[in-house]
């Protein structure tokens, strides 16, 4: 990366983040590096790394390549388009209400979501694409499966929110797909009829569907 990209990627990172209203020591936590590492990039002192972009990106709940002119790889290490096609094919069974997974006690779930929560903060996007399909298929077995329906509904709604919608957004899969997913979330939402649940699938849909806005970094006490 040359100085003239570093030094525009500084600048689109400053607009972003003012116009978020976000401190630079809020974002500098968010993208888990220190608050002088983000001064240096913002002034174009810095060339940020691949994983820097994805984890500033996430941060201001923009797509990396508002930050960049430049093209930027997909981060999945060849397993985007295969995990792409499996999240698709879940949700078609989602769909039809068979999402062949297995029922898990719900403390299970909520502790495979929260280490595949913290994989995509990380940016470990290969790690989180072998692991994502089959959790969406557990998590909406379990729901299916009658008990423990209220923290299911918050688990699915928080997961799809939170990681596939932005695992998706990363790897630059389908629009499409993409509001499906949103879409899916905001549908349990009103079904668990719960203020926060309902917050973050709007958020979620607001996002996907008019980039402009804003994202809700709080959730569940368990998923921190």
């Amino acid at each position: 990366m040359d100085t003239d990209e570093a030094r525009t990627i500084g600048q689109r990172l400053w607009r972003v983040r003012d116009d978020r209203r976000k401190s630079l020591r809020m974002v500098a936590e968010l993208a888990g590096m220190s608050k002088d590492t983000l001064n240096r990039i913002e002034r174009g002192l810095l060339s940020p790394t691949l994983n820097q972009l994805y984890a500033l990106a996430d941060a201001l709940q923009v797509s990396v390549s508002e930050l960049t002119r430049l093209p930027v790889p997909a981060p999945a290490n060849g397993h985007t388009d295969s995990t792409t096609e499996a999240i698709g094919l879940a949700l078609d069974a989602i769909e039809c209400g068979e999402p062949a997974g297995l029922v898990l006690p719900v403390t299970e779930l909520q502790d495979q979501v929260r280490h595949l929560h913290r994989q995509r903060r990380a940016c470990r996007f290969a790690e989180v694409a072998t692991e994502l399909p089959a959790l969406i298929r557990n998590v909406h077995t379990s729901l299916n499966g009658g008990t423990d329906h209220g923290e299911l509904l918050d688990l699915a709604v928080y997961l799809h929110t939170h990681v596939t919608r932005i695992w998706l957004g990363s790897a630059a899969a389908p629009a499409h797909l993409q509001r499906r997913v949103v879409f899916l979330a905001h549908r349990l939402a009103q079904e668990r009829e719960e203020v926060t649940t309902l917050a973050v699938a709007g958020l979620g849909v607001v996002v996907t569907c008019w980039p402009v806005g804003r994202s809700c970094r709080g959730g569940p006490r368990w998923i921190r």
